[in-house]
């Protein structure tokens, strides 16, 4: 499962993914700071990122 939410903690978009590679169109969402999240059974990994 991959997340993108903003930094007040609404998600924006998400994505349930079953291949090792995806390829994610960001451009509906607005400039600004998000948090990417990306979770594998127990696993959690999250990021942040600015897109201009």
């Amino acid at each position: 499962m991959l997340s993108i939410t903003d930094l007040s903690g609404n998600r924006r978009v998400a994505a349930t993914v079953t291949a090792s590679t995806y390829n994610w169109n960001i451009s509906q969402i607005k400039t600004g700071s998000y948090i990417l999240k990306v979770q594998n059974g127990d696993k959690v990994v999250t990021r942040l990122f600015m897109k201009e």
